[in-house]
């Protein structure tokens, strides 16, 4: 696949997509491609990018809908390197941390309430019968699988034109997971982005 281009100095759209929703938070960050050496994570975590807007975009990918901007939650306090934010997942999950099963039942069918963290709430039917662990952002936008949206922000891009591989990592608060994916972009004088 051929490498995305963007302008030096500018912004760059970039997006993700929710298959089954565990929480926490992601980040995009850049590695330069120095042709000896493959990128690694001490790279990607010295060369994070600047989130350039202080929201998101839900894309529906069918287009059944319109985009939707909602409020972006960045978390500065911690994040390595000083001064860059990680963005947290705005998508809720159900009312517990044990993703769809919110653990055994007692003789009574109640679930205990260590494992319901948060209020309990049946507005949000049968994919959600005991709530959620945050107000969602938009109507639809909860629940642990099937979503058909891409969460949409917008990046600084650094100003030194070169090629890089860019890395979004993300990662899960309800599992010891990190997810990554890259890509290749080269990024190129501002006079030269047709």
């Amino acid at each position: 696949m051929p490498p995305t281009f963007w302008p030096a100095g500018g912004t760059a759209v970039v997006s993700s997509g929710l298959s089954v929703n565990h929480g926490g938070g992601y980040q995009y960050r850049l590695c330069p491609r120095s042709g000896k050496d493959p990128p690694s994570e001490e790279c990607f975590q010295a060369h994070p990018l600047a989130f350039a807007k202080n929201y998101s975009v839900i894309h529906f990918e069918d287009d059944s809908k319109d985009d939707i901007t909602i409020p972006a939650m960045d978390v500065t306090k911690g994040v390595v390197p000083a001064g860059f934010a990680w963005r947290r997942d705005p998508i809720p999950a159900c009312n517990c941390d044990l993703n769809d099963s919110c653990g055994e039942r007692d003789a009574s069918g109640n679930i205990s309430a260590e494992n319901l963290p948060y209020d309990n709430d049946t507005r949000y039917g049968p994919q959600c019968p005991t709530g959620v662990q945050f107000p969602p952002p938009c109507e639809g936008c909860f629940g642990w699988d099937e979503f058909g949206f891409s969460i949409v922000d917008e990046v600084v891009v650094p100003s030194e034109p070169g090629a890089y591989v860019l890395s979004w990592r993300w990662d899960c608060e309800q599992s010891p997971q990190v997810w990554n994916n890259c890509a290749d972009v080269v990024v190129i004088g501002a006079n030269l982005f047709v």
